[in-house]
């Protein structure tokens, strides 16, 4: 797991509420042995997707590949009726995440549902809708809240952009305007609400070919005025939404192999003027995206930035590779900096810590020969991740960070481009470091590597 430096996860901006009926036009008569779900499902494949027309062309989320999942749909009693609710998958999983909702973000998978309901002249309505919780928000009581997107398939908003929020034992509810996407709500609750939502849409056969994007709401849909749509309101949540939606924290957790003394760790270190005794530091990078400047991107396994379980996001890492040869004898150590507790973005300061980063693998590297005093000039600088009161910091003091000041207390300077990232500030990061060293013009008593050889630690002493 790694913990660095980070590019963190996409904001999602909210002001995207859409509502989302479909045509009415259609009456499909329960035919013989036809469930309310049979009927449902044909008069969707028939009328919605045979005649719904283009996607629309700023709502990236209606450009990607999706299937309803008839197997798994429902009869529920909403508000304004029965209907039937059916999930919706998308066949490369969609993250977001949004501030209202603190730290955590959400797969459209489990947050996007097709309604279908007749009215009271028996004519189909079809709505889709995606419930964004908010911070506040308990999944699956009446006392739900957030924000409901509600819009027909081809991804156009119908009724204007709802948020509601917990009050007490009861939700109330306010509509957006559809020019500004202002909210006002009779609550004191203080949500910035923007007109874009930020995401990434990861594909677990391809990881390395996911794609960021972005949707711009409100002011680009014609919102139509209609009469009874069909939609759910939001006391329906609990009816659409009966399971509690997985929240993924993009959270940096302390390493798995800390160092816990690291005077003992280089003492095996001998700093010497003599012809025989060569140094080297390696620069070690493993990037979100192998030659990319990617920040970070989406992990399946729990790998690079992420801190396992519901943690989907890599933002890489970065290390130094100490090694001194005596034409005897060689002695080698890897370090890294990380923090000593879980780090979000909203905490970005932990105690620092050390560890042992020998069974980690690289996307590049830059190897260095240095001399005694420049090797032990950069020891001594990273022996100070272990004091009390040296702090990791996902801005300004990450892996990354720390990795080219220890280079930079011995004299050698790297080039480094600082990075930005949607809601997590900016500072150096891996993806960029990388790409840096690959356009390095390397002096004499460097060399690279761009294939991750084993770097274990050797040597003992006493």
């Amino acid at each position: 797991m790694s913990h660095y430096t980070t590019k963190l996860i996409p904001v999602v901006f909210l002001c995207l509420c859409a509502t989302c009926c479909v045509k009415d036009k259609r009456t499909i008569s329960n035919a013989v042995g036809h469930t309310a779900i049979d009927s449902a499902q044909l008069y969707f494949e028939s009328s919605v997707l045979g005649e719904g027309g283009p996607p629309n062309s700023q709502n990236y989320r209606a450009h990607q590949p999706r299937t309803v999942r008839w197997d798994l749909s429902r009869t529920v009693l909403l508000s304004n009726g029965q209907a039937i609710v059916a999930p919706v998958q998308f066949t490369h999983p969609l993250f977001i995440t949004s501030d209202v909702t603190g730290n955590g973000s959400f797969s459209l998978n489990d947050i996007t549902a097709l309604i279908v309901m007749r009215d009271s002249s028996a004519q189909f309505h079809c709505s889709l809708v995606t419930y964004l919780p908010d911070s506040t928000a308990i999944v699956g009581v009446s006392t739900s809240s957030g924000i409901m997107l509600v819009e027909d398939w081809q991804g156009n908003s119908i009724r204007a952009p709802r948020r509601f929020v917990k009050q007490l034992n009861s939700i109330s509810t306010s509509s957006t305007d559809g020019n500004d996407g202002n909210v006002e709500t009779d609550v004191d609750v203080n949500i910035e609400v923007c007109n874009t939502i930020y995401g990434y849409n990861y594909s677990s056969d391809f990881p390395d070919d996911g794609e960021s994007w972005s949707e711009t709401s409100c002011n680009t849909y014609g919102l139509q005025q209609l009469g009874s749509d069909g939609s759910p309101g939001p006391r329906d949540l609990t009816g659409i939404f009966v399971r509690r939606i997985p929240i993924y924290t993009v959270q940096l957790a302390p390493p798995g192999n800390p160092i816990g003394n690291i005077a003992d760790y280089f003492k095996c270190f001998t700093q010497s003027d003599n012809s025989d005794h060569q140094y080297t530091v390696t620069l070690a990078v493993e990037q979100p995206v192998t030659d990319s400047r990617q920040p970070w991107t989406w992990s399946s396994t729990g790998l690079g930035g992420s801190s396992a379980g519901t943690n989907p996001i890599n933002v890489g890492h970065t290390w130094l590779i100490f090694s001194e040869s005596t034409g005897i004898a060689t002695t080698t150590r890897n370090v890294g900096f990380y923090p000593q507790s879980i780090v979000l973005p909203g905490s970005a300061t932990a105690q620092g810590v050390l560890a042992n980063d020998e069974n980690m693998g690289y996307d590049i590297s830059l190897t260095i020969n240095v001399s005694s005093q420049q090797f032990f000039d950069m020891l001594n600088y990273t022996s100070q991740g272990n004091n009390a009161g040296y702090d990791y910091n996902l801005n300004s003091n990450n892996c990354t960070t720390f990795a080219l000041d220890a280079m930079a207390a011995g004299g050698v300077a790297i080039p480094a481009t600082i990075g930005t990232w949607t809601g997590g500030g900016q500072g150096l990061d891996p993806g960029d470091l990388g790409e840096d060293l690959r356009g390095m013009q390397l002096a004499g008593n460097m060399s690279q590597n761009t294939v991750s050889n084993p770097h274990p630690n050797v040597g003992t002493c006493n």
